[in-house]
């Protein structure tokens, strides 16, 4: 036929792709995936259910330098979850070097309609470093602007008594008053709560060990992007001083500034911290790395992961799309809508991008949705029958294959 002519070849391709795909996802395979098969009705009722109580100390913090477009999109990610999902107070500051971009970006956002009720106070401040360490600002900006700035919280923040510090990539899928919480199961000694990196499993992501070669807590470090912090107990500790005492020490040996030293104090004071449960840092690249055993140590089938942490990297990267549903929907959430509707806002679309071919079903992260759409259960236990029909499924693999093929080809053009 004439018009054939016209077509280039690889239109044809993705055409046939995309009919393949579709064929698959109306007739999917019935093989469960392996990492979580537990039933909503086996779900155990109990804290993880219990509407938490309302602390007026409640304050997250986090911070931003540079325009990078990148950042400011994980940051609006960040506040639109803390805000949607809470219903206590919140104190929320975001320390920034560019106080008017920010200001003019998100400002007004607690007090947008859909957020007034959570009484959420956000605070923007200028990033400024102790006085004290002006005859050392190489320091201040070590591998990027105000990267160690969580290390001098205790000064920087000399009013506040506790804090959640939290990278701006990552975002909540649950209450922040929940997370608060985990003050009141610190010991005496303790003034943070830190996650182990790669799940306390080398072999994940042999970072410490093999890449990095200062002193590190455990068998794989520990992750330093979401930290509950006391920061009396840090100041009567001295914990600053430690931390200058390890860079003095270690100056040339750092590859992550930050994370480095909070590992090399902490692996000299292991009595000063508490393990993080994963599910308040679940981070993006265990899903690809870890084995299906793994994967339920990190979130047993009657844990659901509660605060989504994407290690810097962008949530539309194909190779990123673990979570990108939830992403993309907080993104797109209206803001100037009065009343929250978990249904509506966050479950329905969650799963109609679910649905998008370019959402390939990983075969080790192929539960990770559907352990997602049971937080919102526990906030919303109406949302139930939506996501019970919303089992995620493995596409076999002839479908990951035709995934992969599509994937290719939408990031290629």
């Amino acid at each position: 036929m004439p018009w054939c002519r016209y077509l280039k070849p690889y239109y044809l391709v993705i055409f046939v792709i995309l009919i393949i795909n579709t064929a698959l996802y109306l007739h999917p395979s019935t093989e469960l995936s392996a990492v979580d098969n537990t039933s909503y009705a086996e779900l155990e009722v109990g804290k993880e259910h219990e509407a938490p109580s309302c602390d007026p100390a409640m304050t997250v913090v986090t911070v931003i330098c540079g325009k990078k477009q990148r950042r400011l999109r994980q940051l609006a990610a960040l506040v639109r979850s803390m805000l949607f999902f809470t219903s206590c107070p919140l104190r929320l500051i975001i320390l920034t070097d560019d106080v008017k971009l920010i200001t003019a970006r998100f400002g007004k956002m607690a007090s947008a309609p859909l957020f007034k009720k959570s009484n959420a106070v956000l605070e923007i401040r200028m990033v400024e470093y102790p006085e004290y360490l002006k005859e050392k600002r190489t320091m201040w900006h070590s591998f990027g602007p105000c990267l160690t700035l969580r290390l001098f919280f205790a000064s920087v923040l000399p009013e506040l008594d506790a804090i959640i510090y939290i990278d701006t990539d990552v975002f909540a899928v649950s209450p922040i008053e929940k997370f608060w919480e985990i003050f009141k199961s610190m010991n005496g000694t303790q003034f943070m709560a830190v996650v182990a990196e790669a799940g306390g499993h080398p072999d994940i992501w042999p970072w410490y060990g093999r890449v990095s070669r200062t002193p590190y807590v455990g068998a794989s470090g520990l992750n330093a992007g979401v930290i509950p912090m006391n920061l009396t107990r840090m100041r009567r500790f001295g914990w600053e001083d430690e931390v200058l005492a390890a860079y003095e020490k270690y100056e040339s040996d750092f590859k992550l500034i930050d994370q480095d030293l909070v590992n090399i104090v902490l692996h000299d004071h292991p009595e000063g911290f508490m393990s993080l449960p994963h599910e308040w840092n679940f981070r993006n690249w265990l899903c690809p790395h870890a084995r299906g055993s793994w994967m339920k140590e990190f979130l047993p089938p009657n844990v659901t992961a509660k605060m989504l942490h994407g290690d810097s990297s962008n949530p539309r990267d194909v190779s990123k799309l673990y979570y990108y549903p939830f992403y993309a929907a907080i993104q797109k959430l209206n803001i100037h809508q009065g009343n929250k509707d978990y249904t509506k806002q966050i479950v329905e679309p969650v799963i109609e991008l679910m649905k998008l071919p370019f959402r390939a079903q990983r075969h080790r992260c192929a539960a990770l949705d559907e352990n997602l759409l049971r937080s919102i259960e526990d906030l919303d236990p109406k949302t139930r029958s939506q996501t019970s029909s919303c089992a995620t499924r493995s596409p076999g693999f002839f479908g990951s294959f035709v995934n992969f093929l599509f994937c290719s080809f939408q990031f290629s053009f």
